[in-house]
């Protein structure tokens, strides 16, 4: 996108189409979920359609060499596509995970992002070699196709590496439904109430992910090969990260988890104020990687720690639809900020934010015990 275009309100787009689209989809995938019989091949069709956005991604490459604009839309139409599916794979897979392992999902969360983190370590070196070789946009158009190559073998991976138990449905879910179980969710369940308003400032103070990788480049002594370090390092803590907040999860409950995302978060923010130099950004990367993983994976136990049987779909729509206009709105805002003022601007909003969520994560869960 920064290749594309200087425009910081564009940039911002990206972080209001995905969480926008992916959360908003959230809506019909709780019902796919919510009766799916088999939610292995419910998934498996939603991911095919997630790679459909990668495809155009590739393509969007294409374009780039000529009119920006037609690159622009191309990119944005993929890049909503991906959005999209990710939204709907979300609860379908955590009814998936919820049918199969019945104990310590904040471990196995943990160590499947560990696991996930560890490949994209690998990938990541493969990307910086490509990044460094080719000139913009080779090098995307080369990491788009080897991302979609990838991503059909992982697909292909879920159908044939996962041998799941159908599921007997004694209760049809309908559209007409979801409104009076939203209601009952958030009426009913206190603790679970308290981790949305939690993650709700969280998801406010999230505006600043798009900008740390964009700062950080256009610090003096950036290198040309800075985006395939910083996403080395951004990869290592994910690995990192997911292992530890997952252990605490298991003990303490997927509030904790939250609690370590947002203080992470307000320490980059802070730093990224600060940052004299470009070495800071491996700090600050470090710290990225533990509030992105954190949220992610604290979010996805929660909508399981916290449902009944057979409404894990809906909790996890009901944490969708609820954090999404909070997602669209701030990350749009941060856009304007950046544009109108500067990118520390943004951080120090963001810091505020993050230490505000971790302040109320604090207060709630003295008031639950």
């Amino acid at each position: 996108m920064a290749g594309l275009t200087d425009n910081s309100i564009f940039i911002s787009l990206l972080a209001v189409l995905f969480f926008g689209l992916s959360n908003g989809a959230s809506i019909f995938s709780c019902i796919i979920g919510a009766n799916a019989k088999s939610p292995k091949w419910a998934a498996i069709n939603i991911l095919l359609l997630q790679r459909l956005g990668f495809l155009l991604m590739f393509i969007s490459t294409y374009a780039a060499t000529g009119s920006h604009v037609f690159a622009l839309v191309i990119f944005f139409v993929s890049y909503g596509i991906y959005g999209i599916a990710t939204g709907m794979s979300g609860p379908v897979y955590s009814v998936l995970i919820s049918g199969t392992i019945h104990r310590n999902i904040p471990s196995f969360y943990g160590t499947y992002s560990m696991i996930g983190a560890f490949s994209g370590v690998l990938g990541a070196q493969v990307l910086r070699l490509v990044l460094e070789r080719y000139d913009f946009p080779i090098s995307f158009r080369w990491v788009f196709l080897m991302g979609l190559l990838v991503a059909m073998l992982s697909t292909l991976s879920l159908a044939i590496g996962i041998s799941e138990t159908k599921v007997i449905r004694t209760m049809h879910f309908t559209f007409s439904m979801i409104p009076g179980t939203v209601k009952d969710i958030l009426s009913k369940n206190k603790k679970y109430r308290s981790f949305l308003m939690a993650r709700i400032i969280a998801a406010m103070a999230d505006m600043s992910i798009p900008f740390f990788i964009i700062y950080i480049g256009s610090l003096t002594d950036s290198p040309e090969s800075i985006v395939g370090s910083l996403t080395t390092i951004l990869l290592i803590s994910n690995m990192a990260a997911s292992k530890i907040i997952g252990q605490a999860g298991k003990h303490y409950g997927p509030m904790i988890m939250l609690r370590i995302a947002v203080l992470a978060g307000a320490l980059a923010s802070i730093l990224a104020v600060f940052a004299p130099s470009v070495s800071w950004g491996f700090v600050i990367f470090t710290l990225v990687g533990f509030t992105v993983t954190g949220n992610i994976i604290s979010n996805s136990v929660a909508n399981i720690h916290f449902a009944g049987d057979g409404y894990v779909s809906f909790y996890a729509m009901t944490s969708g639809i609820i954090i999404a206009p909070f997602y669209i709105v701030f990350s749009f805002l941060g856009g304007i900020i950046a544009s109108r003022f500067s990118i520390p601007v943004v951080f120090i909003i963001s810091a505020s934010l993050y230490t505000a969520s971790f302040i109320m994560n604090l207060i709630l869960s003295r008031r639950s015990a």
